[in-house]
C-alpha cells in the first residue's frame, strides 16, 4: 500500500506491479528511442554525406552519451525516408582476432543472412555471400547505396580495414553501388585515426575518416525538456508487452495526473539544476549529461516514487531527481576525467 497527498491511502494489485515491470522493460528496450537534439544534428550530417557520396564518416563521443540509440534512431529514419528496402547495416565490434575468415563471418552474423559453415567455408566463401548480400539489397532500390554503420569501430585493425576497402571498391567497380560507412567509437577511435596517420595508413584514413562529428548528450535545460516531453508522451505497456493507452504520469502519479500536476516537462528545470548540483558535487567537468544517466534516473523515479514504489509520492521534485541521479552511480562511476 502506497500513501498519497492528503494522506489517501491507495493499493496496488499485482496486475499493477506487473505492468510496471513490463513498462519499465520496455523503456530499457532498444525499441524505445528519445530523439535528442544530437541526434537530430547526427541524422541531418549523415543524410548529406550519404546523398554526396561520401565514403563516410568518424563518429565520436564520450561513453554514454547515446551512440549506440542514435545509431538505431537514424537507421529507423533512413528507412522510413528512402524506403523499408533501403539497405541499413548495423555492425557492433566484440574483442576479436583479426583474421579475414572471422571479418566476414562477423559481418554475416551481424546481417543475419545465415548459417555459417565453419568448418567448411573459405574466407573467399563467406566475402563472396557478404557481396552478394549487399549487391542485391542495394540493387533494389534507386539509389543503389548501402549505409554500413559500425559501433565500437575502434577495435578494427588495420588490417581489417584493408578487407572493408576491398570490399567497397569491389561493390563500386564491379556493381555500381555505392558504400557509406560510419564508424562510431570513443577517444579510442581518435586514437586509432592518430596511429593509422603515424603509420602511413592514410588511404584508411582519407577513405574512411575524412569526415568527423563528435556526438553529445544532453548539453542545455531546453535539450532535456525535449527528452521530458517524449516521456510525456510515452505510454504504459499492458502484460503483452503492448502499448495500452495509459500515460506513463497516470499509471505512476494517478492522483496528480488527475488535478492535472503530473507532466513531466514541468520538471525540466529542476531536472537540469538536480544534474548541476550532482556534478558540482562529485567535480564532473564534463558539461553535457549522458543519456543514458538521465534516463536510468528517470527510470528509477518511476520505479521507487511512482505508485508501485515503496517511497511513492503525489508527483516527483528536485530531491527525488537528485537521489535517483546519484543511484545510477553519475559522478562516482563516469567522472573518470575528462575522455577528449
Amino acid at each position: 500500500m502506497e500513501i498519497y497527498k492528503g494522506g489517501q491511502l491507495v493499493e496496488n494489485t499485482l496486475d499493477d506491479k506487473m505492468i510496471s515491470a513490463m513498462t519499465l522493460r520496455k523503456l530499457k528496450s532498444p525499441e524505445f528511442m528519445i530523439a535528442t537534439k544530437s541526434i537530430f544534428d547526427l541524422y541531418e550530417k549523415m543524410d548529406n554525406w550519404i546523398l554526396t557520396g561520401d565514403c563516410g564518416a568518424m563518429i565520436y563521443g564520450r561513453t554514454r552519451v547515446g551512440k549506440t540509440s542514435a545509431i538505431n534512431y537514424i537507421s529507423h529514419k533512413l528507412q522510413q525516408q528512402y524506403g523499408e528496402d533501403f539497405p541499413v547495416l548495423i555492425w557492433t565490434l566484440t574483442d576479436h582476432v583479426p583474421t579475414d575468415k572471422s571479418f566476414y563471418a562477423s559481418i554475416i552474423n551481424a546481417m543475419d543472412i545465415g548459417e555459417i559453415k565453419t568448418r567448411t567455408e573459405t574466407a573467399l566463401n563467406l566475402k563472396e555471400r557478404v557481396i552478394n548480400y549487399m549487391r542485391i539489397r542495394a540493387s533494389m532500390t534507386p539509389l543503389k547505396r548501402i549505409v554500413f554503420m559500425i559501433d565500437e569501430a575502434w577495435k578494427l585493425a588495420a588490417k581489417e580495414f584493408d578487407w572493408l576497402m576491398d570490399l567497397y571498391n569491389t561493390l563500386q567497380n564491379k556493381y555500381d553501388i555505392q558504400m557509406s560507412v560510419f564508424l562510431f567509437g570513443t577517444k579510442e577511435l581518435l586514437a586509432l585515426r592518430d596511429c593509422l596517420v603515424a603509420d602511413n595508413q592514410n588511404q584508411i584514413v582519407e577513405r574512411f575518416m575524412l569526415n568527423s562529428h563528435r556526438f553529445y548528450g544532453i548539453q542545455s535545460e531546453i535539450e532535456l525538456g525535449m527528452c521530458l516531453m517524449e516521456l510525456d508522451r510515452a505510454e504504459v505497456s499492458d502484460m503483452s508487452g503492448k502499448r495500452n493507452g495509459q500515460k506513463l504520469s497516470e499509471f505512476y502519479f494517478p492522483e496528480a495526473y488527475k488535478e492535472g500536476n503530473a507532466i513531466f516537462y514541468t520538471l525540466s528545470l529542476d531536472y537540469w539544476e538536480a544534474f548541476q548540483s550532482v556534478k558540482k558535487l562529485y567535480n564532473i567537468k564534463e558539461e553535457d549529461i549522458p543519456m543514458m544517466y538521465f534516463m536510468g534516473s528517470f527510470l528509477k523515479l518511476l520505479m521507487r516514487f511512482g505508485k508501485c514504489g515503496e517511497d511513492a509520492v503525489y508527483f516527483i521534485g528536485k530531491k527525488e531527481i537528485v537521489t535517483c541521479i546519484k543511484e545510477t552511480g553519475y559522478g562516482k562511476i563516469s567522472n573518470s576525467a575528462s575522455e577528449f
